[in-house]
């Protein structure tokens, strides 16, 4: 029998009642066209959810895991491990709207951006209470040596930093030259 896929209509396997079985595995699919060389549409060690349409690749060729289109009508594939049959009840037609109904589109920025949140959130949660609060009577932040400000010759102020001292006598202290 041939097997059709349910969103495009393109054959893409050759199946056997006898070698179906519950759960489908890519093994169970033969070549459209053995005699020209087309290679087997999944891998046999791939499970349903990783099968994709050979003619597309974005779409399974079946809609759930235990029905397949064939020429000759829907096969039904017990998920006790009974013997597949065809089912003259089973409509080949697929409701579209209903097939992406759980899949939500969200770009891959924001679900990283969400995901790095709800880490930094469940961090914050672990180590509540654990680190000591710091207020301006503790001193400065390091702990390994005393804290240096760096003031400024010039005006008085002072930094953290040498490099930020360095741009700010770049930036407020320099030197004006007369243009002629």
């Amino acid at each position: 029998m041939k097997a059709i896929c349910m969103l495009c209509s393109e054959v893409y396997a050759i199946v056997n009642l006898e070698t179906l079985r519950y759960p489908l595995t890519g093994a169970m699919f033969g070549s459209p066209d053995k005699f020209h060389g087309t290679p087997a549409p999944f891998d046999p060690s791939l499970d349903w959810e990783f099968f994709r349409c050979p003619h597309g690749r974005i779409h399974r060729p079946m809609v759930q895991d235990d029905i397949v289109l064939t020429d000759e009508g829907m096969v039904r594939i017990p998920k006790d491990g009974g013997t597949p049959f065809i089912d003259p009840t089973a409509s080949g037609e697929v409701d579209r709207d209903s097939i992406s109904d759980r899949v939500l589109q969200v770009s891959d920025e924001e679900a990283e951006r969400q995901v790095r949140r709800r880490r930094i959130d469940e961090f914050c949660e672990a180590v509540k209470g654990t680190l000591p609060l710091r207020t301006e009577e503790d001193g400065p932040v390091s702990t390994t040596e005393p804290f240096e400000a760096f003031p400024c010759p010039t005006c008085g102020k002072e930094f953290d930093t040498e490099r930020q001292l360095k741009g700010h006598i770049g930036g407020k202290h320099k030197r004006k030259v007369k243009k002629k």
